[in-house]
């Protein structure tokens, strides 16, 4: 059965056609080029109907409230000053704020729309920097920043109800991040003291939670960065320098290093933190303190470790001191600055012109510093003045930069360098002490190994010097140099040496004498020898030779109770003095020492060898000076004895000898100054062949 539509041919009756369809002549034709332009479009048309569902949810997410991070561009300031209204109106961010607003007494506030966020079940508002201690509140309530050290880096997300604290004060210089409840349209900003910068607000941004997190953190390392470890290094050099002092206390830079780094940590400490848990104008006026005390510490190091310089033709005494007034002026500086912060915050006025007098002190002690090092007043290695100039170079850079900060000069948004300026400087400092203790190990390990290898070989040398200064003159061949220099050493061995054993040998005979005073006599004998082998070897070495003596009575005044305090001056490394001249000093010396441990019942004996430069001449002076009893009122024979024969032994070889009782307030003592001229040298009495034993 065949059906055939309205308008269409009835298949024939012997089946042809095959059940082909023919159209009437009124429908539609189909021809191939339509078959061919739906086979094209159909996949277009396909696309278009499954992009439309899209699309529409791509329109509805831009339409949704707090979509995507939003910067705020402006805000209400609104400013006061004893409850009396300066300015109540609109300012875009970041805002200036005139001078005369950066007093204590004006208040600063700012209300902030963040009502595009008000529908959001998560938002979030960023703060990068505002320019004093702050307080936030939304609808009267208080924020706690969820960048704060409970909530930062939580494993488990952020959490829903931070800690709220009613006296959070936030710091303004460190970036926070702040939950916004469900509905908040305008949160408060409220300056808790006067700006350390022209601008209150900076950089503001309000957003989704989870989009703000990662530029907030990134905020935090851009501020903070390795503040922490770096506070960390400033302790340990702290502890290190302080237990140096402690082994050497008359070293007092060990001790102002420590104090430096002290400062320095606890800054890093108390201005990298999130909150603020001082009164906040005293948070913002200790910042300047703190550095005015970091920079009076490092110059008292710098003038308590390194040695002076004398200027040619310095006529004031040789124990003058140039620094000291410069150590009068750190201690002007201190007590200064810190009475006029005190009465900056008593009377509640000029906090900004304390700021000021502290930072330019800070300023001008470390140019002073640098003066210092360039001129040469403070000696240093090469490679250590050119490290110490460069760190304060540095350190001025960085506040130069942060002036111009607090200036308003260049953008308040920008980092601040102080801290890793000062940072840079403590670090060559504690490089250059660091050196110095190595190399002052390195020379007391050594010093006792090179002086028993120099008495070995000194013996030796004498003991050849001896038979060939004999075969010398029997052959008659003995120079004019050498014949000096036999009658010399036979006339320092008979003073010295000789007067020693026929002490010892007289008192062993007439039993005059028990066992401890046989070793002592037989003790001073080997020191007479050591000298002599010292002065024959060392020749000019006037600096070693003064090194020897000390190795050899550092430890006998220590076992008498007695502390050796000692000095010397760079400049004698280039001082030549002869062998002859170089044994009487150390025979003045070594009688001054005996004097002291015998007689004076001194604590402590204190050294200087300088070399001093006077228009014409030029000498070298070696004074000490104990805290004893000091000369008495009528000097007893031995006594008499052995100063005659310390100032006979200065006038054989040109020099002059000073012995006086001095009145140091309740201490009394006595010094014995010795003056040798150097250039031109001195008029030398003819000395004699044959000397006088000097027992006593």
């Amino acid at each position: 059965m065949r059906i055939a539509t309205a308008g269409s041919g009835m298949a024939s009756a012997d089946g042809r056609g095959g059940g082909r369809m023919q159209r009437g002549r009124g429908g539609p034709r189909v021809t191939p080029l339509h078959r061919m332009l739906l086979w094209f479009l159909w996949p277009l048309l396909l696309a278009t109907a499954w992009s439309l569902p899209t699309q529409a949810a791509q329109a509805a997410q831009e339409t949704r409230p707090c979509s995507s991070i939003t910067p705020i561009t402006e805000a209400r300031r609104i400013v006061t000053r004893d409850g009396q209204t300066l300015e109540d109106g609109i300012v875009s961010l970041p805002d200036r704020i005139a001078l005369a607003w950066r007093d204590q007494r004006v208040q600063l506030r700012y209300e902030i729309d963040v009502s595009v966020c008000a529908d959001a079940r998560s938002a979030a508002l960023s703060v990068f920097r505002v320019g004093a201690p702050y307080t936030l509140h939304v609808q009267g309530q208080p924020l706690q920043s969820l960048l704060s050290h409970r909530w930062f880096g939580h494993s488990a997300g952020l959490p829903e109800t931070p800690a709220i604290a009613d006296d959070t004060v936030f710091n303004g210089r460190i970036p926070a991040l702040l939950a916004l409840p469900q509905g908040a349209d305008k949160a408060v900003i409220t300056l808790q003291t006067l700006p350390y910068i022209p601008s209150g607000l900076i950089r503001l941004t309000v957003g989704p939670t989870n989009a703000l997190m990662p530029v907030a953190v990134g905020h935090i390392d851009t501020v903070v960065g390795f503040t922490g470890a770096a506070a960390g290094v400033m302790l340990v050099l702290a502890m290190m320098a302080s237990l140096l002092w402690l082994q050497r206390r008359h070293d007092l830079g060990f001790l102002w290093m420590t104090l430096a780094c002290l400062f320095w940590s606890l800054r890093a400490l108390a201005y990298f933190d999130q909150t603020v848990y001082l009164p906040p104008l005293w948070f913002e006026q200790f910042n300047p303190y703190n550095i005015l005390l970091t920079a009076i510490t490092l110059c008292a190091a710098t003038l308590g470790n390194e040695m002076q310089q004398r200027r040619p033709g310095m006529a004031k005494a040789a124990n003058a001191d140039w620094r000291r007034r410069p150590r009068q002026a750190l201690l002007f500086a201190f007590v200064s600055a810190t009475l006029v912060l005190i009465v900056s915050l008593v009377t509640d006025h000029g906090a900004l012109l304390a700021r000021a007098y502290a930072q330019s002190w800070a300023a001008g002690l470390s140019l002073v510093t640098i003066w210092w090092v360039w001129t040469g007043k403070v000696r240093l290695a090469q490679r250590h003045r050119i490290a110490t100039i460069l760190a304060y170079l540095s350190l001025i850079a960085c506040a130069v930069h942060d002036m111009a900060l607090v200036t308003g000069d260049i953008d308040p948004a920008g980092p601040s360098y102080l801290f890793w300026g000062f940072t840079l400087v403590l670090v060559v400092y504690a490089l250059i002490s660091g050196d110095y203790i190595i190399r002052t190990l390195n020379r007391a390990e050594n010093v006792n190994m090179e002086l028993e290898q120099r008495i070995q070989s000194k013996s030796a040398e004498l003991e050849n010097s001896y038979l060939q200064l004999r075969k010398t003159e029997m052959a008659g061949a003995l120079s004019s140099a050498r014949l000096q220099e036999r009658e010399r050493l036979l006339r320092d061995m008979h003073d010295g040496l000789g007067a020693h054993l026929m002490t010892a040998l007289r008192g062993v005979e007439r039993s005059a004498l028990n066992p401890e005073q046989i070793a002592q006599s037989l003790q001073d004998g080997i020191d007479e020898l050591r000298m002599m082998m010292d002065s024959a070897d060392m020749g000019a070495d006037l600096p070693a030779a003064l090194a020897a003596w000390r190795n050899r009575w550092d430890n006998r005044l220590g076992a008498a109770g007695v502390q050796l305090h000692w000095h010397l001056d760079d400049a004698l490394d280039n001082m030549a003095v002869d062998s002859d001249a170089l044994l009487q000093i150390m025979r003045i010396l070594q009688e001054a020492a005996t004097n002291v441990v015998k007689h004076s019942g001194a604590r402590n004996l204190r050294l200087k060898a300088l070399h001093v430069v006077q228009p014409g001449q030029t000498s070298l002076v070696i004074e000490t000076q104990d805290d004893g009893r000091g000369l008495p009122a009528q000097d007893t024979q031995p006594h008499q004895r052995g100063l005659k024969n310390m100032v006979h032994r200065a006038t054989q070889i040109g020099a002059t000898l000073e012995i006086a009782s001095v009145q140091d307030g309740a201490n009394k003592g006595c010094r014995v100054r010795f003056t040798l001229p150097i250039d031109p040298p001195p008029q030398r009495p003819e000395r004699r062949k044959s000397a006088r034993p000097e027992i006593g």
